[in-house]
């Protein structure tokens, strides 16, 4: 009988290990919550929330480091407020919120930076020349280079991100009446479409798995990004993608998502199609349940641009449980 309880709780006790194991790591979002756009941090289960950049200015877009030692963003701060479109600078600060650098310094949008595996460059996207295209540059902003070469008032790219082993990259071209999910080498060429354009419509967001073989997208007609369709392409060989759509609600709107570190969820930043401009918060989807876990609840304003670091924050025996704000399944509200 003793070995028999004993067993029990040893299953219990490794049920519990594995799911705070599999909620470890920290997350970092954008959230308006203070009247501007800030970069947030908190642990991989919603708790322990704070404030990073605390600045006047606009900031968003955050990306971890592969080794969550610093955070690359987007900032607008020295720049003119007035301006929405413009003057917007890549910075990156550690991770405690301090130390922070200009990396970019230039008179133009430059916005969506993406760290490669190995930390020691970061993607991002600029007008710099007319067009909008992706370049690259080192980890300190030196020695940047341009990968696409779109002229103005034209087709343009859009969200690149690395492939997890640091040889592709995946972004978004936008054409004449659509734009579609493309991957690239790291140089720019042999551009592969991975779901191409359809009239009409749009093909956006795009997320690698962690193992590489996943491309998570948005579909959506029209300008209605938030109540498109989440998409998942898997690669079949190597130029061959194959999509299907991700089960999540009806109700339930998208804004911007990303991959946890081991694969078994999604974060997004989302809400109620009702409110999808005024409300959105942090979510978290786990594909075996395809249950939906709101990790943030602020009332009014907006969360979203979630990251997800492997490597787990110091925190109190009380954070290391699994606590969440509410939960909600995903065969309706």
């Amino acid at each position: 009988m003793q070995r028999v309880v004993f067993l029990l709780l040893l299953f219990l006790l490794s049920a519990v290990v594995g799911q705070v194991t599999a909620l470890n790591g920290k997350i970092v979002f954008k959230t308006v919550r203070d009247g501007n756009g800030e970069i947030y941090a908190m642990d991989a289960n919603g708790n322990h929330l704070r404030n990073l950049t605390r600045h006047p200015a606009r900031e968003g877009s955050p990306d971890w480091s592969p080794d969550a030692k610093q955070i690359a963003f987007v900032s607008y701060r020295s720049k003119n407020e007035e301006i929405l479109v413009g003057d917007a600078d890549i910075y990156v600060m550690d991770a405690s919120g301090g130390n922070v650098r200009n990396l970019t310094q230039h008179l133009a949008l430059d916005s969506d930076p993406d760290w490669s595996p190995d930390g020691q460059q970061i993607l991002f996207l600029s007008n710099r020349d007319g067009g909008i295209n992706t370049y690259v540059m080192d980890a300190d902003g030196q020695n940047v280079r341009q990968l696409t070469n779109y002229p103005p008032d034209g087709e343009f790219a859009n969200m690149p991100v690395w492939s997890p082993d640091g040889s592709q990259i995946a972004f978004e071209w936008v054409q004449a009446g659509g734009s579609g999910i493309y991957v690239m080498n790291t140089n720019g060429r042999d551009i592969q479409p991975v779901s191409p354009p359809e009239q009409g419509s749009r093909k956006g967001h795009a997320a690698w798995s962690p193992d590489g073989q996943q491309i998570l997208y948005f579909a959506w007609k029209d300008n209605q990004v938030r109540l498109g369709m989440l998409m998942l392409a898997t690669r079949t060989r190597e130029n061959r993608w194959e999509s299907e759509q991700v089960p999540l609600p009806e109700w339930f709107a998208l804004d911007t998502v990303c991959w946890s570190p081991d694969g078994e969820h999604l974060l997004f930043g989302g809400g109620d199609k009702e409110l999808p401009r005024v409300h959105l918060n942090i979510y978290r989807y786990t594909f075996r349940t395809e249950d939906i876990v709101q990790l943030t609840d602020f009332p009014i304003g907006r969360n979203n641009s979630p990251d997800w670091s492997a490597h787990a924050l110091p925190v109190s025996p009380e954070g290391s449980i699994a606590t969440y704000w509410g939960q909600i399944k995903a065969e309706g509200k």
